[in-house]
């Protein structure tokens, strides 16, 4: 699967991790004990992302 995300200011963040590059792609070893990802946007837009 794909996620892209374009023109946020304040930065987007994967698990606490700022991304530099708006095309990154999700990763297996970007997923959290195989089954969480921590999104953020800015400092107020923040998500658990849940995959089953």
């Amino acid at each position: 699967h794909h996620v892209k995300i374009k023109g946020l200011q304040g930065g987007l963040y994967l698990n606490n991790i700022e991304v530099a590059n708006e095309g990154k792609t999700i990763e297996m070893e970007d997923i959290i004990d195989g089954k969480v990802l921590l999104l953020s946007a800015g400092k107020k837009n923040k998500m658990v992302v849940k995959i089953s």
